[in-house]
């Protein structure tokens, strides 16, 4: 695939950020895809010898490692809003000419872009074979009976109950049929969200609790209907849901949609209000996320036992392996650079944050938001990606805290154009 051109735009809260890196090419602008905002990659037939790419690598580099002060072509003035907070950069890869800038300095919401930088530094730090894991460790086998099954879990973002119900089949299929207690190994007071997210987010599936304790995406689905006499609104969930919704939903079908609006209160324990009202005749689709990981996942682990003949007597919690535990299966995720690909496609904050924890472990020692965002800017900065000023809080983009300007966000494109191992 020849890139021509990459551009990323950020719009909310009445203000834009928006960058464009363009590098010269035979074919129009109209074959550009919206896929050249996550992947940077040309041939080499187009960009002319080795020599000549790294000379304007280098000067881009130059132009990026200092403010840029504004630059305003006539076309740009002419179509420039004027009633919202813009910051603009245009940047020519090949000659490393600037064409414009515009409020290049002003920092801004990224938003969503804020993934760029994660992807890009799970890349550089993780690896793209890199893969999340989840394994099963036992202590005491004595005939068909383990005294101990610790479920140990990395925060895998795309484990689903399926793949969990293989890994426990396969402890039933070695022999064992009771097992006296299930472990869930976690640290201790595990952080679950970054700073800066919104309270009233938490309660939706788009901001689910980022837990080594992950599964299903820490999401409930379900749905809500009106009855068939037209009198009331149903919920299903699903019968293993695990969640406790008090349905408290009035149903008012003449009343204007925007003048009827369901509610969604969390009143924690993984137990939520719904409440308002729903005019529609449709069924609405609902997620729930999860608000303690560790009692839903309590409870979905013993019902996949129980589903694969294994009885439980009790589960419990511990932060730790004890000595001489023996690893009896384990789970691979799919590897770093299929994830990244859904996490970019998609936009997936799950995936996004769960890898800056690894990164945070990898790097600094502690799988957290505050160690993942330190390991993030220290990884960009040491490629040349100026982030003074920047706030980088989160991998996912989901904290009101992050602030990043249109010239960073450059300097970062930049990076993944003349970086093959960001490329490919």
């Amino acid at each position: 695939m020849t890139l021509g051109r990459v551009i990323s735009f950020l719009w909310l809260a009445g203000a834009s950020l928006s960058v464009l890196a363009v590098a010269n090419e035979s074919k129009p602008a109209a074959n550009v895809t919206h896929e050249t905002k996550v992947q940077i990659k040309s041939d080499a037939s187009d960009q002319g010898s080795v020599n000549e790419r790294m000379t304007s690598a280098a000067l881009v580099s130059r132009l990026l490692d200092k403010p840029v002060p504004d630059s305003l072509p006539a076309w740009y003035s002419k179509v420039r809003p004027q009633t919202s907070q813009v910051a603009a950069m245009v940047v020519d890869m090949n000659s490393g000419q600037l064409v414009l800038s515009d409020n290049s300095e002003r920092t801004m919401l990224p938003a969503s872009v804020q993934k760029l930088f994660l992807a890009t530094a799970a890349t550089l730090s993780l690896g793209n074979d890199f893969r999340f894991l989840t394994r099963l460790y036992g202590t005491g086998h004595q005939q068909d009976t383990l005294k101990a099954l610790y479920l140990v879990m990395d925060g895998s973002p795309v484990l689903s109950s399926s793949e969990l119900g293989a890994l426990f089949g396969a402890i039933k299929a070695s022999g064992i049929n009771t097992i006296n207690t299930l472990y869930l190994v976690n640290s201790e007071h595990e952080p679950v969200q970054a700073r800066g997210w919104a309270w009233d987010d938490l309660r939706f599936c788009y901001a689910s609790p980022v837990s080594n304790l992950t599964l299903d995406k820490n999401c409930v689905k379900g749905t809500l209907y009106p009855n068939k006499s037209g009198t009331a609104v149903n919920l299903k969930l699903a019968k293993d849901a695990g969640i406790k919704v008090t349905n408290d939903i009035q149903y008012r079908p003449t009343k204007p949609a925007k003048d009827c609006q369901p509610e969604l209160t969390s009143l924690g324990n993984n137990q939520y209000r719904l409440w308002g009202c729903y005019s529609g005749k449709d069924p609405l689709p609902l997620a729930f996320a999860i608000s303690d990981s560790t009692q839903w996942l309590s409870g979905q682990a013993k019902k996949i036992l129980i589903s694969k003949g294994l009885k439980v007597e009790k589960i419990a919690s511990t932060t730790a392996l004890p000595e001489g535990a023996v690893l009896l299966a384990s789970h691979k995720s799919p590897a770093l650079a299929e994830l990244l690909t859904t996490l970019l496609k998609e936009s997936d904050n799950l995936i996004s944050d769960a890898l800056l924890k690894r990164i945070g472990d990898k790097e600094r020692g502690k799988a957290d938001f505050v160690e993942g965002s330190k390991a993030m800017a220290q990884l960009l900065s040491s490629r040349g990606v100026s982030l003074s000023g920047a706030v980088l809080l989160d991998g996912s983009g989901l904290s009101r805290y992050n602030l990043i300007n249109a010239r960073q966000l450059m300097s970062l494109l930049a990076l993944i154009y003349n970086t093959p191992e960001l490329n490919n």
